[in-house]
């Protein structure tokens, strides 16, 4: 069932409910740090849950490039913000994984919950839940 975030709350933008998202990913697996990858699970997530949602993704723009897939400069600039922002770790010197901070991520799921409404929260979590368990197009490494 998606919970759909009724009236819009202009408050919660593209780079809040990404973090938002981020919030509810499970910190025990690796993600990918590749941008075209992300997304293209976002792209997957607006198809989802856009339809019903769409102030969440409001700002993300997508550009198609032939052979590699959509890159979005925003859902770059939301890696950027993690890794700066040390929510996650990268895990080797290619850059190749991922890995969430579980003390920082807690951190911030706990000021999330008292500041963002509870219907948001609901469907930042059935996300994390559907981008973790796309095999084809997720974000797990």
């Amino acid at each position: 069932m998606t919970y759909p975030i009724s009236p819009a709350d202009p408050r919660v933008g593209y780079l809040d409910f990404l973090t938002l998202v981020y919030a509810y990913l499970p910190h025990n697996k690796t993600y990918t740090p590749d941008a075209i990858r992300w997304a293209r699970a976002i792209v997957r997530i607006k198809e989802q849950f856009g339809h019903a949602n769409p102030e969440l993704f409001r700002g993300i723009r997508f550009i198609e490039h032939p052979n590699n897939g959509p890159y979005s400069p925003e859902v770059s600039e939301f890696l950027t913000f993690l890794q700066y922002g040390s929510l996650v770790e990268v895990l080797n010197p290619g850059f190749t994984r991922l890995r969430i901070h579980r003390e920082a991520q807690s951190q911030l799921k706990q000021q999330l919950e008292r500041t963002v409404p509870e219907q948001q929260r609901l469907l930042a979590r059935q996300i994390a839940e559907a981008v973790v368990s796309d095999t084809t197009h997720g974000i797990v490494a």
